[in-house]
């Protein structure tokens, strides 16, 4: 969400080709779907690297915003979670599931059973939709995937 209070190109991405499809939305103004709740795995600004971009965040960033964000989900207490990019998969579903991730693609578009705390959740790793990963049409076979799952347990639960 930008401080004006529209999404940001990465928000509309996600709305259109992954939440739409099991009827969420990023955009808290939108009343016609639910509201997916959105978070990061940094809880913190991160600031710009040298060449002026954004800095990734680091395993010690990750590490020490990882209360926060479990805190978090014990309050949210979500059913389902889809983990966007190579930053949050690896992390959280070595944290949460016991699950070591060498590349994101060997993981995209599957359930992993995950306990945060007192309390079970699915989660579902799937691109983040950065350029760098949406290179070369990825994004629209690894949404769809996604969008089918997280469909499914939905329904399930």
């Amino acid at each position: 969400m930008l401080p004006s209070g529209r999404l940001s190109d990465k928000g509309r991405l996600l709305d259109r080709d992954l939440l739409r499809h099991f009827g969420y939305t990023a955009d808290p103004h939108n009343l016609e779907r639910t509201y997916a709740y959105l978070t990061d795995v940094s809880h913190l600004w991160l600031g710009r690297g040298p060449s002026d971009k954004l800095r990734r965040p680091s395993t010690q960033d990750k590490n020490h915003c990882a209360p926060w964000l479990q805190r978090e989900l014990q309050a949210v207490r979500p059913r389902v979670i889809i983990l966007l990019g190579r930053h949050a998969a690896p992390f959280f579903l070595a944290r949460y599931a016991g699950i070591r991730v060498r590349r994101l693609g060997d993981v995209i578009g599957q359930a992993y059973v995950c306990r945060v705390g007192d309390f079970e959740t699915t989660a579902v790793p799937t691109l983040h939709p950065t350029g760098a990963q949406m290179a070369a049409g990825g994004a629209a076979s690894a949404y769809a995937e996604t969008a089918r799952l997280v469909s499914q347990l939905l329904a399930a639960a």
